[in-house]
């Protein structure tokens, strides 16, 4: 099952739940994945009681926006790349033809389904006919250079797994190279 409320999504099996949200600079927030969360109701602070909080003073970090204390280094993110102060492994590498490598992928729009969509020529999951299978599309956009990058999870509530992939579309006219595309990261 996948609920989204306000900018927290929540992908809940039958005993386990995959939650992030949406930020207020347009980032992917990983906030929880493990045993099963209720589902909140509306103005609840669930959202606020999964994000990750800060204690520390800030050092040698870079802020994600001159009129914001955001560092991209605390922040447990779902998609991570080089060249905004996040100094973890990226998930993704593209060199533009420009030579920069810096990549600032945001978030533009989502959509649900019940349709399990193929991959084609790739091996993948299947459901069971009983399974009431939903999958979640996230649409990211690279925030000066137009490339976008889809984060597919699917959900498999009745076996407990869920599933994520990742879609890199080049609709420019720029020569984009792939130095890494991993389906996923964990921080």
């Amino acid at each position: 099952m996948i609920k989204v409320i306000n900018n927290l999504f929540m992908l809940n099996t039958e005993h386990t739940t995959y939650a992030f949200r949406i930020s207020e600079d347009h980032l992917i927030e990983h906030l929880h994945y493990g045993a099963l969360l209720p589902v909140p109701v509306q103005g609840d602070d669930t959202e606020r009681a999964l994000m990750h909080k800060v204690s520390h003073d800030k050092g040698t970090t870079i802020n994600y926006r001159k009129e914001s204390p955001l560092t991209i280094e605390d922040l447990p993110l779902e998609v991570s790349s080089y060249g905004k102060g996040d100094f973890r492994e990226p998930m993704l590498v593209l060199s533009y033809a420009d030579g920069s490598r810096t990549s600032d992928f945001i978030y533009k729009s989502h959509e649900i389904s019940n349709d399990l969509a193929e991959i084609p020529h790739l091996p993948s999951a299947v459901a069971a006919d009983d399974d009431p299978v939903s999958q979640l599309t996230l649409h990211l956009t690279e925030r000066s250079k137009g490339v976008r990058l889809d984060l597919i999870y699917t959900v498999y509530p009745e076996t407990d797994v869920i599933t994520r992939r990742a879609v890199l579309i080049n609709d420019t006219e720029e020569k984009v190279t792939i130095e890494r595309l991993l389906s996923t990261q964990v921080d």
